[in-house]
């Protein structure tokens, strides 16, 4: 065979190669991004309910007048 045509292959796996680096990179960034700003909104939802419960126990008469 040319060694044109080996010369073409071997560039051809190299760009898919840091293709799929790339890929897998931007994926494993992105599910980091999204776990982290889930684990901010639990927090926060889990911050609202506990408030909530602390204030019926402050004034349980209130809510049955």
């Amino acid at each position: 065979m040319d060694p044109e045509v080996f010369k073409f292959i071997a560039q051809a796996v190299i760009s898919l190669c840091g293709a799929l680096l790339a890929a897998i990179l931007a994926a494993h960034i992105a599910m980091k991004k999204f776990r982290k700003e889930k684990w901010w909104q639990r927090k926060s939802e889990i911050y609202s309910e506990l408030i909530n419960e602390l204030h019926e126990l402050k004034y349980p008469k209130e809510r049955f007048f």
